[in-house]
């Protein structure tokens, strides 16, 4: 029984590491944007909260309840001070487009780390890196798409056509539910299933090289 209740005691704390590895991603994913408007001349970023790393300044409750419910969920939305607009197009595109990017590093990065993690017999840890790697995939591809406070949709609004500005708006129009409406679409087509399994060859193909 008290090896048992060790097992669960290190699971909990598994599921906690990964969470708040899925957590910090978001953290510096805005931070990132932030910066980077700053950087190519938007100086408002500077006096807003998502300069800071601090966590109140980036959690949205809604987004956290989805994050626990379905696996995918968002920060407080990073915006440009129209006031200090001096951004082109294209340069906005780089800003909400590093934002997938991001996820997509620190996924390899977490990938990495359970990998290496699982080498040394870190059976936790291995467990919490190799999760949080996998959320943030599915996170990948979510802000990849069209859908109303992820970075897709800010994109979109300045590269799409009609229609697709449309679908911004609409799932803008019925947040919250039209946002978790897309994401269990995202759930129930599968593509969850299918970076799971991906995710866990990669982590074994690194595994294979570093052996």
């Amino acid at each position: 029984m008290l090896v048992r209740s060790h097992r669960d005691i290190f699971s909990i704390l598994s599921i906690i590491l990964s969470i708040a590895l899925v957590i910090l991603a978001f953290v510096l994913h805005n931070v990132l944007q932030t910066w980077l408007m700053s950087r190519y001349g938007n100086r408002a970023p500077h006096h807003q909260p998502s300069f800071s790393p601090q966590l109140r300044h980036h959690i949205d409750m809604l987004g956290a309840i989805s994050l626990l419910l379905l696996g995918i969920g968002w920060a407080k939305p990073v915006t440009l001070d129209p006031a200090y607009q001096q951004l082109s197009k294209r340069l906005e595109l780089v800003i909400w487009y590093s934002g997938p990017a991001a996820f997509l590093i620190f996924a390899l990065l977490y990938n990495l780390l359970s990998a290496l993690t699982s080498i040394r017999g870190w059976l936790y840890l291995d467990i919490s890196f190799g999760t949080a790697g996998y959320y943030l995939l599915i996170h990948v591809i979510a802000h990849l798409l069209p859908i109303w406070l992820f970075d897709g949709a800010k994109g979109a609004l300045i590269w799409g056509d009609r229609r697709i500005k449309g679908l911004v708006h609409t799932t803008k129009n019925a947040y919250p539910a039209g946002t978790m409406g897309f994401l269990l679409i995202i759930i129930l087509v599968g593509i969850d299933d299918w970076l799971f399994w991906f995710n866990d060859d990669f982590i074994e193909y690194i595994i294979r090289i570093i052996r």
